[in-house]
């Protein structure tokens, strides 16, 4: 069955002889991720994956083998941690533990409370090894959980849940999509769904029509939302010489599209303001911070509102101004205007 999957085939097998194979399987697939691990580990210690050209060995990993990056980055980590817990890299080479339990372990000993005595480390990780003969790797992780609720200090000690010096956020691009992952205490977990609450109840149509996004899509339109009234509150600080706004999003372009990048001729909506350059960036000394950048009009006859053409929204003409600006001048000021 093991060297040649494709041809078994599963109807043919009895109920006993499937759950018999189906088991042994599992243990074996232990045995070989635990195998992988170690050679994983090999190659990263004799460096064989740089003199490859490799970035690094997660990074060999996954360019050989198609896998995650993630993934593979957490079967480098791992090696390494086993490396100063000997009992936990031999049971797992033995097939008495999986990988799962192999990285409770090792996280409970990465975030192990301060004060606490180096010989206290050996008989915590016999009771962990002990507990994982019996638990899978999530009830492992509860044990784990409680046994470093026990050792933490009574006296001015800071619980996990609320120690700020854990928190992590981390914001990546896959395939032009942006990917969240935090790790948040639970006073700024309540303080994040406190915000997003109210925003992402369902909101049926006036005939009655039931609201069609999932809860994950309002959660995301909520996030987004508070975003958007964080950044035109202009209560943000201050980045360079301008504050934060929105950028104006152009429908079916690509950031890199050169037309995406071409400056325009805009108006403002400031009465009173006639020819100057982009407001805040220029050095020349001549530029007023109400102006607008080359637009060669004349706006003291009124008010009158612009967009930039194909924009997603109209923003306000200041925060569109410094948006444009950002993102077209990249802080210099035109050569017509120095």
């Amino acid at each position: 069955m093991l060297f040649d999957p494709t041809g078994v085939q599963t109807w043919r097998l009895g109920e006993s002889e499937l759950l018999t194979s189906t088991t042994e399987l599992s243990q074996r697939i232990d045995e070989l991720e635990a195998l992988r691990l170690r050679m994983v580990h090999e190659v990263d210690t004799r460096g064989t994956a740089k003199t490859l050209g490799a970035a690094s060995t997660a990074a060999w990993l996954s360019g050989a083998t198609r896998m995650a990056p993630g993934a593979a980055a957490g079967i480098v980590h791992l090696g390494r941690a086993l490396t100063e817990l000997a009992d936990t890299a031999e049971a797992l080479a033995t097939g008495r533990i999986s990988t799962g339990h192999a990285k409770v372990v090792t996280g409970f000993f990465a975030h192990l409370p301060h004060g606490v005595p180096a010989d206290a480390s050996p008989s915590c990780e016999r009771y962990l090894l002990d507990a994982a003969a019996a638990d899978n790797p999530v009830e492992l992780a509860r044990r784990a959980a409680a046994l470093r609720h026990m050792l933490e200090p009574v006296e001015g000690s800071i619980p996990d849940a609320e120690n700020t010096e854990l928190n992590a956020l981390f914001a990546t691009v896959v395939g032009g999509r942006g990917l969240l992952k935090a790790n948040l205490d639970v006073e700024t977990m309540e303080m994040l769904q406190s915000a997003l609450s109210a925003l992402s109840r369902p909101r049926p149509s006036e005939d009655g029509t039931p609201d069609p996004r999932s809860p994950a899509r309002r959660r995301a339109d909520a996030f987004t939302e508070v975003l958007r009234r964080y950044l035109n509150s202009g209560e943000g600080p201050v980045e360079g010489a301008e504050r934060h706004a929105p950028v104006a999003a152009h429908p079916g372009r690509r950031p890199s599209d050169r037309r995406a990048r071409r400056p325009r001729r805009l108006r403002t909506t400031k009465p009173g303001v006639g020819r100057c350059c982009v407001p805040g960036w220029c050095r020349c000394g001549r530029c007023d911070r109400l102006g607008t950048w080359d637009c060669g009009r004349d706006a003291s006859s009124g008010s009158r509102p612009w967009c930039l053409p194909g924009a997603v929204r109209n923003e306000p003409g200041g925060a569109r101004l410094d948006a444009l600006a950002r993102t077209h001048l990249r802080g210099r000021c035109p050569p017509d205007r120095l």
